[in-house]
């Protein structure tokens, strides 16, 4: 690992990952793999484990705390992300989480403010992601699942936050019916524009403004809320054109109640003025009975 580090640094510009007095220490901590450093956050002192997961700008570390001898997850940038950007987005995703207290996000626990290697300190949560439920053919009570995924979205954007990035890969299981959204990772403040730019959506599950390389709104989340409640009703995503685009013509599943078409309709109304203005305004929608509606359970 650390030569194939040593040789994508040779092939790259010097200044183009790390700048001035960052450079030697930034290599001394590629040399080796994170598993076994002691890194020291704001708070507290963590000694790194085995990797957890990778996505497309960092890496999920187990960590235990050298004090409370407890189990917390550690997010790192990934090396080909720009170190500027990764420092951005880690203090962003950290602003982020600080503003949202839901027992369905991910709580985050301190953070390692080091302009070379910027990490975060995260809740430790044993379960599969959304992800391997579905495809484990587990369908069993989506509803709840969708429901408090619903209320945890209201409360980030009460609290001025846009997620722009929610799929199944990022909701993990604390239980069957206790999924905790996670990866906040190009989320952004309503109140801070411009954005930063990062290709960090999923295409798949992205809205058309985030596509055609827009700002995400909290329209944009009730866009990708809308792909999701769909998915979890039929197993399979609303057909798509190749440029992304959600066919203006969408088979809904025989036995879908005729309300809950009409949300999960305007949920994915390619405009996003036409769609719910926010996760709260689509939770008004379901209320006062919100919780008696069986998502294919």
């Amino acid at each position: 690992m650390a030569s194939a580090i040593t040789r994508r640094l040779d092939r790259s510009a010097p200044h183009s990952l790390f700048h001035g007095s960052c450079l030697a220490l930034a290599e001394d901590l590629l040399q080796t793999e994170p598993t076994g450093r002691v890194l020291k956050g704001e708070s507290g002192r963590y000694r790194v484990g085995e990797a957890l997961g990778h996505g497309g700008m960092a890496t999920v570390h187990r960590a235990l705390t050298l004090t409370e001898r407890r189990l917390v997850a550690i997010k790192f940038s990934r090396l080909e992300v720009d170190r500027e950007v990764a420092l951005e987005l880690a203090r962003r995703e950290a602003a982020c989480l600080r503003r949202i207290a839901h027992p369905a996000v991910v709580r985050l626990l301190d953070v390692v403010d080091d302009p070379c290697h910027p990490a975060l300190v995260l809740e430790h949560i044993e379960g599969p992601t959304l992800r391997e439920f579905l495809d484990g053919g587990e369908v069993q009570a989506v509803g709840t699942i969708f429901l408090r995924l619903l209320q945890a979205i209201a409360a980030c954007h009460e609290a001025g936050v846009i997620h722009g990035d929610i799929k199944p890969q990022n909701v993990l299981l604390r239980g069957p019916l206790d999924p905790v959204l996670i990866d906040f990772g190009i989320a952004n403040t309503a109140d801070r524009r411009p954005a930063l730019r990062t290709r960090g959506h999923t295409p798949r599950y992205a809205a058309p403004e985030q596509l055609a390389g827009g700002d995400a709104t909290p329209a944009s989340d009730v866009f990708q809320l809308g792909v999701l409640c769909f998915e979890l009703l039929t197993g399979r995503r609303p057909h798509r054109h190749a440029c992304g685009r959600v066919a203006q013509s969408i088979a809904f599943p025989r036995g879908l109640p005729r309300r809950l078409r009409r949300l999960l309709k305007r949920a994915l109304d390619p405009a996003p003025g036409r769609r719910f203005e926010s996760a709260g305004a689509l939770l008004d929608a379901l209320s006062p009975n919100c919780r008696s509606v069986r998502l294919g359970s």
